[in-house]
């Protein structure tokens, strides 16, 4: 259920109604950045360790160990001269925050920094900041640019002894501050850090400890959003089995919203290669990752990532691609048909756009991968104001351009969370770590397909999202929706597509959030039909099994027994529970009504909602919000709901 405003309650069930439609065409889905990287640029210079970085003035900065020689170019123009002298090979990582672009590389034991304040034009000398006792491995260098901080990383050989080194007010450190997750890594071979939303943010490659296994993954040190010097996480990105072969290391981070990451996977067998990837976290501080794409095929020394203004970068020392990250289009003039289907498993909608210009031959954003928000309402606010109730948001999957009768349009077909999620196969075995809560792993399994997840706030999930146990795991080229369906099944809950996908704890006590009929909503049209439902379930369990039933309906209807083996079932009461959840939820899914009415803005999947009507039984009845489609055209502007038991 969502809050409207008196003024847009009261217009929606006027007699005259003015529609109002908004439709942009966006770079994001649900906040999450849809990167659409252009054809690489090509730039002088042969591959080495490498970093990016933009400064406030826009401008390029690209560092390179040259064999040994460290040197700088702005905007892929021509290479300075040296700036400093380094091991072949050593790591080099740069920052910018205003006013200043910083450089820190390792030259051995030292960790040592180069600074430019007219923008890369001119550099000072070479200053060593502190001297460890063995080598330095990785590097990498933040800055905050609220004011002008800067925070270097280092790990000591490839030992997961990593260290942090900090410029407060002009002023670094005299030594290092061991950090406090060396326990998570057996070997560290990577290092990348970025400052954003409060924090930094360092993404790590390496080894697990004990298993052996290859990691990438994010931790986050506090810097305000979080407990100063504190860190969390991690936060897996990657993983590989250490028998597979694979390793990963040459990462990057930035921030785009959310955090974009890459990283080289190095193959060993049975073709030896290496090629770099990029994931993306669907959502704030050490949310979870993307499956982990395929990028650029060699990247010997990975990629480096930086954003310039709404630009995200991904650079090699000899190419830089670019992907638009604030485009823009609103489309709202030019929608003739709009229809959406939400359903349990299904967001889906079509909208037709008149295209007298031919935008969708021309336009990037009209074009499969934009993102798209279609918002509905009515000009109900003051002066004839539109107000809209809450957007639809998913991605262009087609567009079909048509022309008849010397009219053209563009036909937009939009995939939303759950046809995301149906898309997704998994590249590789996936399965979680065990002990994770159901809320857990679908929150894991759905940002594989690059979906977040939330908990509805009108409709708390229940406990079994928060303390029971469940194991999943997806095998290479199976799809996420089966398992997402499978975790869902013995609770009572259910998942609703909005931005992401929400879920939803049900209960016959949910009261009516929205009244049809005489009193309410105006309908259009009411069809119930009464139905047999099931009945008898059973849940069998590793050792144990448990029924629900409804006795009478047995009798009068038939014996139709559903069984499920649930392997969670490890108790009586667990395996009671399942049985009834069980029970409840296929009594659910199974229509009792059809309800058509003008368009309502705030009616949700799930909502329960009261029907005044003579056919309802004895007049007024009590459904829950099954399906709603809704349609918008010359037709009219209506609202079509699916209608089944409360409980």
């Amino acid at each position: 259920m969502r809050t409207l405003t008196p003024s847009l309650l009261a217009h929606q069930a006027a007699a005259r109604r003015r529609p109002a439609v908004r439709v942009l065409l966006s770079r994001r889905r649900a906040g999450v950045p849809l990167l659409a990287f252009g054809p690489p640029a090509a730039l002088p210079g042969s591959e080495a360790p490498h970093a990016l970085a933009v400064t406030a003035a826009g401008t390029r900065i690209q560092l390179v160990n040259d064999g040994g020689s460290l040197r700088a170019r702005r905007d892929g123009g021509p290479w300075s001269g040296v700036l400093a002298s380094l091991p072949a090979g050593a790591p080099v990582a740069a920052a910018a925050v205003p006013g200043e672009i910083a450089a820190a590389f390792a030259d051995g034991a030292a960790l040592r920094t180069i600074h430019s304040f007219d923008d890369g034009l001119t550099w000072t000398a070479p200053a060593t900041r502190v001297t460890e006792a063995v080598p330095i491995g990785s590097l990498a260098l933040a800055g905050r640019a609220s004011n002008g901080n800067l925070c270097a990383f280092y790990s000591l050989g490839a030992t997961p002894a990593v260290k942090r080194l900090r410029r407060t007010g002009g002023t670094w450190a005299a030594s290092g501050t061991t950090w406090t997750m060396a326990g998570s890594w057996a070997a560290v071979s990577g290092l990348a850090a970025v400052h954003a939303a409060g924090d930094f943010h360092l993404l790590v490659t390496g080894t697990a400890p004990g298993s052996g296994a290859a990691l990438a993954a994010a931790h986050v040190m506090g810097d305000g959003g979080l407990p100063a010097n504190a860190w969390f996480g991690p936060r897996v990105a990657a993983a590989a089995d250490a028998a597979s072969g694979i390793t990963f290391d040459r990462p990057a981070i930035v921030w785009a919203g959310q955090a974009v990451a890459a990283f080289r996977e190095v193959r060993a067998a049975p073709v030896a290669g290496s090629r770099a990837l990029l994931a993306q976290a669907v959502s704030g501080t050490l949310a979870p990752w993307s499956e982990p794409v395929p990028f650029a095929a060699g990247a010997p020394f990975g990629l480096a990532l930086a954003a310039d203004g709404d630009v995200l970068l991904a650079a090699r020392v000899g190419a830089v691609q670019a992907a638009p990250l604030a485009d823009e289009l609103d489309v709202s003039a030019l929608l003739r048909r709009f229809r959406r289907a939400d359903g349990p498993a299904v967001s889906r909608a079509l909208a037709e756009l008149a295209d007298p210009a031919g935008l969708a031959g021309s336009e990037p954003l009209l074009a499969p991968g934009a993102g798209v928000e279609v918002s509905l309402g009515y000009c109900s606010g003051p002066g004839g104001a539109p107000e809209y109730g809450p957007a639809f948001r998913g991605a262009v999957e087609a567009v079909e351009r048509r022309r008849a009768r010397g009219v053209e349009t563009a036909v937009l077909r939009i995939a939303g969370p759950w046809e995301r999620l149906a898309a997704y196969r998994a590249p590789a075995t996936w399965q979680p770590p065990p002990g994770s809560t159901r809320g857990e792993l679908l929150t894991a399994l759905a940002a594989r397909a690059g979906i977040p997840v939330a908990s509805a706030a009108d409709l708390p999930p229940s406990g079994a999202w928060t303390t029971e146990t469940a194991a999943v795991a997806i095998q290479a080229g199976e799809a996420a929706l089966p398992a997402a369906l499978r975790l869902l099944e013995p609770t009572a809950d259910a998942f609703r597509a909005e931005s992401g996908l929400e879920i939803c704890g049900l209960s016959p006590a949910d009261p009516a959030a929205w009244a049809l009929g005489a009193g309410g909503h105006p309908l259009l049209a009411f069809e119930p039909a009464a139905r047999a439902l099931p009945a008898w379930t059973r849940v069998q369990g590793p050792d144990r099994a448990a029924e629900a039933f409804r006795g009478g309906e047995l009798l009068r209807d038939g014996p139709a027994l559903v069984p499920r083996r649930e392997l969670g079932a490890a108790s009586d009461s667990l395996a009671g529970a399942y049985a009834a959840r069980l029970l409840a939820r296929l009594r659910r899914g199974r229509p009792l009504a059809r309800a058509r009415l003008p368009f309502h803005a705030g009616i949700q999947l799930y909502d329960v909602v009261d029907v005044v009507h003579p056919l309802a039984p004895g007049g007024s009845a009590r459904y829950r919000a099954l399906g709603i489609e809704t349609a918008y055209g010359p037709g009219g502007f209506e609202t079509a709901l699916t209608l089944g038991e409360v409980n």
